[in-house]
C-alpha cells in the first residue's frame, strides 16, 4: 500500500541568517501537486532560476566545512538536509 502524500495549505516564508555565510537568507516553502517531490529553486542568481531536485544522487560533500549540498549545472543549495528533516518531522512521519 502506498503512503498518502501531503502538502501545505499555503506558502510558508522564513527569514534568518545563513548558517555558513552569516548573510540574511530567505526561504519560501510552496504547496506542490501530487508526485512533485521536494525541489529547491534558486531565485537570487539574476535571470537564472535553477530548480534543483532534492535527490541524494546529486549530493556532494564539502570537505572543509562538512556540509551537504545538492547541485545541478546551474546552481547549488547548501545544508538541505536540515530543512528536509524539519519538513518530514512536522508532517508527522
Amino acid at each position: 500500500m502506498s503512503e498518502k502524500q501531503r502538502t501545505l495549505k499555503g506558502i510558508v516564508k522564513l527569514r534568518g541568517i545563513g548558517l555558513h555565510t552569516g548573510v540574511e537568507a530567505n526561504l519560501e516553502i510552496h504547496p506542490a501537486p501530487a508526485n512533485h517531490g521536494y525541489k529547491f529553486q534558486r531565485v537570487d542568481l539574476g535571470r537564472r532560476k535553477p530548480i534543483i531536485n532534492a535527490d541524494c544522487r546529486h549530493g556532494c560533500s564539502q570537505q572543509k566545512e562538512e556540509r551537504h549540498s545538492s547541485k545541478t549545472m546551474d546552481g547549488r543549495v547548501y545544508t538541505t538536509e536540515h530543512v528536509l528533516a524539519a519538513i518530514v518531522r512536522l508532517s508527522g512521519r
